[in-house]
């Protein structure tokens, strides 16, 4: 048996077979199958769970899903997700047949019933629900639907929902109704309703977080120049309100690139002052998107003004002191210098061409920016700066 463990995984799996095997055979005995089948395994050993009883309990009865299970999935899942009608969860097909929301505190008592039918074998059956989500905590009531006891089902709760619910539940559960808990639910349905309920919550806890934030910023300035550190719960509500105004100067960047950056900049020497270090990857990835994009329009079109706003927005970017991609950007400049330069570098050394030469000079101050040697650039517009240096009517 050392080397054949019950906890392995084909045997695991014929297990769960055999689990399988015991519910389509239940119905036709009245002996216990599961017990006699349990009574035989608690003499096997296992290395790992300690007998065979302990397998089946920890690996295959936490595998087994039938429409009690199903039910209390579909129920919890639904205050996550909008189930189409009919749904399928699992291998069940499922009909709503009816649905009452009765105010209970802080959340809504869910009374419902359903129809099931199987994609396998085409079996049908009903059953019915009662859910109380608060938080973390849900409490999921699944038992048969009896369609003329409904309305006396809901009057019940609603009544009961005045004083203590708990009391509704527990005659469901005398009465043979199974009770399920968020933790009934498989692994990635629990992070699923989890990350839905902390997506609900989030704004409030942003809400709190900023308010900290600016109800101390004038303590935390004071801690800082008294070189007295930050309380962790004050760090925590500044860093929080940080990377708040980083996803806004985000938003900025695709509007208004110059307002973004200058955000940016501006939360970053604010995180070096309190000595924090905030996470810039995604705006590091969206700066270089933006000026991937102006460069790319520079390419179709030179302007200077444009020119001169992206020029700016990389002084800024650089400022910033994050890692930027610069691959992008830098062989669209590459394009500009190879072929929308050398036309207008002639116009400059040979037509005197004014304009044209604020132009060059914008592009070769964007070029040096991003780390371009154009050194021979500069020197053939020399002659031209000479000249302009040396007579004064052709001052700007």
């Amino acid at each position: 048996w050392f080397f054949a463990d019950l906890a392995g995984i084909e045997t695991v799996q014929i297990l769960q077979y055999a689990a399988r095997a015991i519910e389509l055979a239940q119905p036709f005995t009245r002996r216990d199958l599961e017990a006699f089948l349990l009574d035989e395994l608690e003499k096997a050993k296992s290395n790992g769970a300690g007998n065979g009883r302990r397998v089946w309990e920890l690996q295959v009865k936490s595998a087994q899903v039938g429409i009690d299970r199903a039910v209390a999935s579909y129920a919890i899942l639904s205050l996550s997700r909008p189930w189409p009608e009919p749904g399928i969860i699992y291998t069940f097909q499922v009909t709503r047949l009816l649905e009452e929301r009765i105010p209970f505190d802080d959340a809504d008592l869910l009374l419902g019933g359903l129809h099931f039918r199987s994609t396998i074998t085409g079996e049908e059956d009903q059953r019915a629900f009662a859910l109380l989500p608060t938080g973390v905590k849900v409490s999921c009531a699944v038992f048969p639907w009896v369609k003329e006891a409904w309305r006396g089902l809901v009057e019940e709760a609603k009544e009961k929902a005045k004083g203590g619910i708990e009391g509704f539940f527990a005659r469901l559960q005398q009465e043979g109704a199974e009770l399920f808990s968020l933790g009934d639910l498989f692994p990635e349905e629990r992070r699923d309703y989890l990350s839905a309920l902390l997506k609900t919550r989030g704004g409030m806890i942003a809400e709190r977080y900023l308010a900290i934030y600016r109800e101390n910023l004038d303590l935390m300035e004071a801690l800082r120049e008294a070189k007295l550190p930050l309380p962790a719960g004050l760090k925590a509500a500044l860093e929080f309100a940080l990377n708040v105004q980083v996803r806004e100067a985000l938003r900025q960047l695709t509007s208004t690139p110059a307002e973004g950056a200058k955000t940016l900049l501006r939360v970053a020497q604010e995180a070096q002052r309190f000595d924090l270090e905030l996470d810039f990857r995604e705006a590091s990835v969206a700066f270089a998107g933006v000026l991937t994009e102006g460069i790319a329009g520079l390419a179709q079109a030179m302007d200077e003004a444009r020119g001169q706003e992206l020029l700016e927005f990389l002084k800024a970017g650089q400022k910033l002191k994050f890692p930027l991609d610069l691959a992008g950007p830098q062989n669209l400049m590459m394009g500009i210098l190879e072929r929308g330069l050398p036309p207008l570098l002639d116009k400059v050394t040979k037509e005197g061409d004014q304009e044209a030469y604020r132009l060059v000079s914008r592009m070769l101050q964007l070029a040096e920016r991003l780390n371009f040697n154009v050194r021979e650039e500069r020197k053939q517009l020399e002659p031209f700066e000479t000249r302009l240096a040396a007579d004064p009517t052709l001052w700007p």
